[in-house]
């Protein structure tokens, strides 16, 4: 139902610019189909009730779920924003703290941006560990 909705909507919009000019919270809805492509080609993906950006990451998750299980994972967290330099942050893809009580930082990576790079450095130098890529 709400896929049809959607649809109606957009079509709405599409066909009165006036209607979407006086509703710009619902001109932005993107009508349903398929998915945009993502910048660097990764498919969002589901697990276990929550949206990962790539297959990826959602694999990734998998794993840390199983190691759990296993105990060789205490407990994992997903997407944590940490804060770096002047209203700069990073969002880490994971952080995951083990049975001997150390953490590690963890980014499924595809492609080493160059803001990725930077936002490294600066998570080193201020947090004094190195971002585990995957």
């Amino acid at each position: 139902m709400s896929n049809q909705i959607d649809t109606t909507l957009a079509e709405l919009m599409k066909n009165n610019p006036d209607l979407a000019a006086r509703n710009p919270e619902v001109a932005s809805i993107d009508p349903p189909g398929e998915p945009k492509r993502s910048k660097y080609g990764n498919k969002r993906t589901l697990y276990n009730g929550m949206v990962y950006d790539s297959q990826r990451e959602a694999s990734r998750a998998v794993e840390l779920d199983l190691l759990r299980r296993a105990g060789e994972v205490i407990c994992w967290q997903h997407h944590v924003v940490f804060p770096l330099s002047k209203g700069v942050s990073y969002e880490a893809d994971f952080v995951v703290v083990y049975p001997d009580l150390h953490v590690e930082v963890e980014d499924t990576k595809g492609f080493r941006t160059h803001e990725y790079k930077i936002k490294a450095k600066l998570f080193r130098e201020k947090y004094g560990q190195e971002i585990k890529e995957l």
